[in-house]
């Protein structure tokens, strides 16, 4: 699926790409912009109540804005475009999971002492701001 939208706050263009996932309220897409930057589009599920849908988008637009942190995606945009509410934040390719082996075991000591001070600093960040992460899984399937 390729998909061009026009966001009504910045005049951008993106190209709004394959699904790379879905959550409970959202459906996450490959996306990239007028400058070819890889990013990634988030977009409200619009199975609830539109206001509430409204009311969500703009509270988690709202906590985003105020998040500045190397640790943290950074939200780029926010629009409303065909009634559906789009979120542009920053790509991170790959997942904690991508470091274990498939052999079994754990992550290298190494890599383990470079890494959660990083997640405890970002977490850290957002909960200095009274911002609670409720979507933190094991997981690799964002689907389920």
């Amino acid at each position: 699926m390729i998909l061009i939208v026009i966001s009504d706050q910045t005049q951008m263009e993106y190209t709004i790409g394959n699904k790379l996932g879905e959550g409970a309220y959202a459906w996450v897409y490959e996306c990239s912009d007028f400058f070819n930057q890889r990013l990634v589009a988030k977009v409200q599920k619009p199975q609830r109540a539109k206001k509430t849908v409204e009311d969500d988008w703009k509270k988690e637009q709202s906590f985003m804005q105020t998040v500045n942190h190397p640790n943290v995606i950074t939200l780029y945009d926010t629009f409303v475009y065909n009634n559906l509410y789009f979120y542009i934040l920053e790509r991170a390719d790959g997942t904690l999971r991508n470091h274990i082996p498939a052999s079994g075991g754990g992550m290298a000591m190494e890599l383990v002492l470079e890494l959660v001070p990083q997640i405890l600093s970002g977490l850290t960040h957002i909960h200095q701001k009274r911002i609670v992460h409720r979507d933190l899984q094991v997981r690799d399937d964002l689907s389920q």
